[in-house]
Parts: C-alpha cells; structure tokens; sequence
C-alpha cells in the first residue's frame, strides 16, 4: 500500500484553465467534472474487478483516466520488478516506448519520487529552475509514487505543457488511482506468485513422478529436471553436467541436441569456474559485460553466441561438488530469485535421484560381484586338474565388472609373460602370444614391482616404450595391471584395457585385484593337486618296480621293463630305454614308447669309446652322473652328428654300482620340451632301484654258481 506522502509543489501565477482541461488550482469541481472523475473511478473499478491478472489493462485504464481528468498532455506509469524500472503504459507520449526498460538514476521527477517515496508537484518548471530532461516544453508536472511496505513499487508521472498547476482534487483523484494501483499490482503479485508457485509443485510433482517411475534411469529422470527448469525458467537452454577432477563434461540437455561429452577445463573467470571455487550460485545478468567472456567470445560453441544471461547452480553432495545446472537467455533478462530458488531445488532432486542411483548400482555391481565370484568358485571347485577354465571365468568376469572393453591374464613362465586367458577384441599380445618380462611394459612392471600399474594414457606414457608401441597397434589407451601374487612374489599379471582415455575408479582397480587373487587360488590349487598327483603315481611307480624285483628277484628283464614303462608314463616321454654293461659292450633289452625309426634294435650290442663320446648315454657313463639335452639342435656335440634326428629333447642316468657305470636309463621327446627337475629326480631314483635289483640278480647268480661249484666238488669228492 502507498505511505503518506508529503506533497512539495512549486507554484507559479495562476492561470485560466483552457478548455476541457482540469480546473486552475483552487477552482471548484463542476457537475460535468464530477461525472467525469465518477466514470473513470468507475471504469478503473470495473477493471480491477474483471482483469485482476491482467495488471497492464488496469495500467492502461488508470493512465488513460488521469490523462482525461487531469486535462494533461501525457501520463505515464513507471512500475518496478524483479530486475528493474518497466515503463508500463504510457499516453501522449509518442516518442517512449511502452515496455522500456528505465533507469532510475536519472534526474527526471518520476525517478526522484521512486527513489524519496514523496509525492512531488512541479507547477511551473522554469519558475523552479529545475535541471530536468524537456524543462521548456512541459511546464507543469506531477509525480505520484506507489509505495509497498515503505518502498516504491511505482509512479504515476503526468505533465502538461503549460504551466499552472494541478488543482487538489486532481492530485487527490491521481492519489486515488495510486492507491489502486497499490492494490492491482499486490494482487497481481499475490496471482502471479500463486501461479508460480503451482507451477512449481507441478513441476515438482512431475518430477517426483518421474523418479518414482524410473528409480534406476539417471539420465530420464535428468532429463526432466533440466527440461522443467528450462520451460518455468523461461530458458533458451539449460544442461546439466558432471564436475570431476576440475573438469567439467556435458551430460543432458533440454533440447535434443547431441552433446560432446568430452572433460573440458571451465574457462577461468567464467560462471562455471566462479560456481566451482566458490560452491554456490552464480549468476550472470549479461556476459558481455564481462571480460571472462568478451575474451572467448569467437570460440564459443555456435548454439550459444547468442546467450546473454547465465544462470550455474552447484549439485553437492556432502560439500563435494559433483555437477551443476547451467540455465541461459538469449535475451538480458536476469533470473528472479524466485527462479534461482526453483533451480536450487531441482538441483537438490537431481543429487537425491543421483546418489538413488549410485546405491542402486552399487548394490546391483556388489550382487553381480558376488556371482561372478560364486562362478569363479564353482568353476575352481569343478576343475582341480585343469586352471584353464578358471582363467578364462576369471578374464571374462574382470571383462564385464570392470568396465573395460579387454581382459588379458598374462603367467610367468621363465623370463616371458605368456598369455593364460584373454576376453575381448583387442590382439592379445605380441605377435608371438607373448611379451619379455621387463620394466618396459605395463604388465612387466607389475609383475617385476609385484604392485598394480594403472596408467590412464598409453600414448604419453614415454616410460613404457615397448608397451607404447604394442598399445598404438592395437588402438589401446586406458590399461590397468594387477599382479598375481603368491608368497610376496608375482606369477603373472591380470591386464585390462580401454580403447579411450577414461582411467579406472578405485573400485574398479579393487575388483580387478579380487579377480587376480581368484586367479592365485585356481593356479596354487592345480598345481598342489597336480603334484600330489604326480607324488601318489611315483610312489606308486616305485612300489610297482619293489613290487616286480621281489617276484622277479631271478630276473632283471621285467624289473628293467617295469621302469622303462614307468620313466617314459611319469615324465611324458615318447621313448624310453635301459641299458646294461655286460664286460666291455653295452646293450639293451627294455624299451617302451615308439622308439625312433634312427634307434638300434632291441639287443644290439655295442661297445664305448674309453674316453666316451658325443652321446647323451657316453656322456653319462663317462660322467657318472645325469645328462639332459633340451634341445639336440643346440647342443654342440649331437648337432653335427644328429643334425635330422628324430628327437629333440634327451635325458641319460646312468645306473652306477660302487661309483662304476652297470647300467643307463635313456628317455627321449620327439618335441623339443625340457625335463623338469622332479622329472629327473624321478628317473634318478628308477636308476637307483635298477642298480640294487641289477646287484640282486648278480649276488643270486654268482651264490647259485657257487652252490653248484661246491655240489659238483661234493660230488667229486664222493666219488
């Protein structure tokens, strides 16, 4: 409602109204007159009445009948809003334009009765020697102002070109009109808040609808909220993007645009980087009055040259700012707090159905883990002798949990990483199946290291030369590395790969390490059952031998038979041979497996250089000790000799009695594939079963040809 207001006038010498003009101050009201000012209240009534919402009709009526009563030459209405002065209805006053922005500052007398809240009643402006805009044409003047809760909301501003006055009941009637402007405005206020106000729980509504119809899709249900906050903001456009690591990326829009999704740096000045620093709304009226802007002005993208007014808005969550409402115009028509605060609580929705979101996946990844986990389980369980199926469980979970596009499960054998499983459309390795074991390499490193290698970048990583490399051929960038360990010592790596630079989250990389801890179990687990395996078949091997020397202790040919078939079962020989030293000549009489088509036949004989020679039994009867040749087109010695030899890999024990050479057990591998050490050792302790049945066999032969010797004397004698 207006305040009194204290009326200031500046007279000059009264003067004779002309005709169909208001009455010279201090003249009485005619009949005419007062039917004039009864209809114009009535019509402004009627307008309040029929177009309460419709505040510029009432302007227009009020202007219109002040106009007509006051017998002025222009009237006008100068109304405040959210963002400023509006001229809202103008009369006789064709050079303003109706709808105007006006700055109050200025020293017209509309704007010294805004910014003082008093009335103030010019009758002639040279007489005054005021310093106004238009002094000469428009001699007598009035401004009303409208006032709320002790502040202007408004001014009635009328003027006529000669000078006079206004008379009392005129100014009272302008008063009048005030008052009911007062009242039309706070209504329309009151109307518009009311309709902003459901407008808002609409949209609220809307929302809340849309959370509750698609709890678990983000990108819907943002996608509301920024169109909402677009259509009752009156935006051109408005996007919500994600702020992680200092960056900023793109993720819906209000329109239908496609949006890069690209991390970009927010330019330092800008609405994007003030909100960031400072953790609250920022607000722009016009960008191009700053300099942030004016600088960037010629790279902006082309949908937004136009934008004038920037609205950011900060989604936090526990003070962490974890994205941002950006709202704009193309027009200089900064946001009412009204709108600000409705962005605020969209942005507010937008972090409850975010983090929904994010305890909705976490629970769907933590239950995904666990079956993933129960199927790397099962799979351990149902194949104690076999690992591969376990890897490649293993390389295909870490696939799908991890987010990456390959998996590679690399083990070490020697001083190479050789491939264990592999899931995804990336090559595997290098073009041999597998890479050195050095520092030169993501997975090398974590294997050498024994530590996770997460290297976001491929193409920058300079440290990495041969991974570089193997990355740029297979278009990797993102790689991540978990050793395999056991005992404080890697065995191999789990490595996960991405065809983009988006670097793995923690939790990520923590998955990724269970993974490779599964893989440790199923690899120890195999390997335990496999040796206890091979322990039980040896020890069964062996009681077989003791078992064929107690029922053979007559005859070494069985004994001899049992371990060529035991040594060439055991140690996955092709052949295998026994020797025996009958005085000076060597022969065999024991073999097992398909004994090379190059190989003398069963019962030749043959006789040992003294000083031994080229062959791997030579060798072993010269050195009384183990011979074994990996690989014969290697070796120095039987190269020349074998150079198309059937046989690739050789192994030779001799059988040693006393220290001396009574027997060799000879094995062979057509596949160039080295004996391991319990190999050997088992080989080492079938010659040593030889050696005391071969002993046995000679003590029986010569106890019976001394029994005989001693009956034939007997016989003698008692003859």
């Amino acid at each position: 409602m207006r305040a009194g207001a204290k009326k200031t006038v500046t007279t000059a010498a009264p003067r004779k109204a002309p005709a169909k003009k208001a009455t010279p101050k201090g003249a009485g009201v005619s009949h005419d007159g007062a039917r004039q000012q009864l209809d114009a209240v009535s019509q402004v009534m009627k307008a309040l009445a029929t177009s309460s919402v419709d505040l510029d009709h009432v302007a227009d009526m009020i202007v219109k009948a002040v106009m007509r009563l006051a017998g002025a030459d222009s009237a006008a209405f100068m109304r405040r809003d959210p963002t400023g002065w509006v001229r809202a209805a103008t009369q006789g006053m064709a050079d303003l334009r109706k709808g105007a922005r006006v700055d109050p500052g200025s020293q017209t007398l509309w704007a010294r009765s805004a910014l003082s809240g008093k009335r103030i009643h010019v009758s002639d402006t040279k007489l005054a020697k005021l310093k106004v805009p238009d002094a000469e044409h428009r001699r007598t003047r009035l401004a009303v102002p409208i006032t709320r809760d002790r502040k202007s909301i408004g001014v009635i501003f009328v003027s006529r070109d000669d000078p006079g006055g206004f008379d009392k009941t005129t100014i009272a009637l302008i008063e009048t009109f005030a008052d009911q402007l007062a009242v039309a405005m706070e209504n329309a206020r009151l109307l518009r808040e009311t309709k902003d106000s459901l407008a808002q729980q609409t949209a609220t509504a809307d929302v809340l609808r849309t959370i509750s119809r698609s709890a678990f899709d983000l990108d819907a249900i943002l996608k509301t909220l920024v169109q909402r906050a677009a259509a009752l903001c009156g935006a051109d456009n408005a996007t919500l993007n994600r702020i992680e690591g200092g960056t900023s990326m793109n993720v819906v829009s209000s329109t239908e645009e496609q949006l890069d999704p690209t991390p970009r740096q927010p330019t330092p000045g800008s609405a994007t980087a003030r909100m960031m620093k400072t953790g609250r709304s920022v607000h722009i009226h016009d960008i191009r009055d700053e300099r942030a802007y004016q600088d960037q002005l010629d790279r902006v993208p082309r949908r937004f040259a136009q934008t004038r007014t920037i609205l950011v808005v900060p989604l936090k969550r526990d003070d962490l700012i974890i994205g941002a409402f950006l709202l704009r115009r193309d027009r200089v028509e900064p946001f009412t707090d009204t709108e600000v605060r409705l962005v605020e609580s969209f942005a507010d929705q937008a972090i409850i159905a975010m983090e929904n979101a994010r305890l909705f996946n976490e629970t769907k990844e933590a239950l995904e883990q666990q079956t993933a986990t129960a199927e790397i389980l099962r799979a351990i369980s149902g194949s104690p002798t076999d690992v591969q199926p376990v890897l490649d469980a293993i390389a295909s979970s870490a696939l799908r949990f991890c987010g990456a596009v390959d998996a590679l499960l690399l083990v070490r054998d020697g001083d190479r990483l050789v491939g264990g499983a592999h899931h995804g459309p990336i090559s595997a390795g290098s073009r041999t199946g597998s890479i050195p074991l050095d520092r030169d390499s993501p997975a090398g490193r974590s294997v050498l290291d024994g530590e996770p290698i997460h290297v976001p970048d491929m193409t920058v990583a300079t440290e990495y030369d041969f991974g570089r490399r193997l990355s740029a051929q297979a278009g990797v960038r993102t790689v991540f590395a978990a050793p395999l360990m056991l005992h404080g010592k890697a065995i191999g790596t789990l490595v996960l790969r991405r065809t983009v630079v988006r670097p793995f989250t923690d939790g990520e990389m923590q998955l990724a390490g269970t993974f490779a801890a599964h893989a440790v179990i199923a690899i120890e687990n195999v390997r335990l059952f496999n040796e206890t395996k091979e322990a039980l078949e040896r020890q069964m091997a062996a009681g077989n031998v003791l078992d064929v020397i107690s029922r053979s202790a007559f005859d070494i040919g069985p004994v001899l038979q049992t371990i060529a078939e035991s040594s060439a079962s055991l140690c996955r020989a092709d052949h295998s041979v026994v020797w025996q030293r009958e005085d000076d000549e060597w022969f065999y009489d024991a073999s097992s497996g398909d004994w090379p088509s190059d190989a003398p036949s069963r019962g030749t004989r043959r006789r040992l250089a003294p000083e031994g020679g080229p062959s791997t039994i030579e060798r072993a009867i010269t050195a009384r000790r183990s011979v074994h040749i990996p690989d014969v087109l290697t070796d120095d010695l039987l190269r020349p000799v074998d150079g198309a030899t059937q046989t690739r890999t050789r192994l030779a024990v001799p059988i040693l009695r006393d220290g001396e050479p009574i027997g060799v057990i000879q094995l062979g591998r057509r596949l160039m594939g080295p004996f391991s050490e319990r190999e050997i050792e088992l080989v080492e302790s079938f010659a040593k079963q030889a050696a005391i049945a071969m002993e046995n066999v000679r003590l029986f032969k010569e106890t019976k040809e001394s029994l005989e010797r001693q009956t034939a004397l007997g016989e003698i004698l008692q003859v």
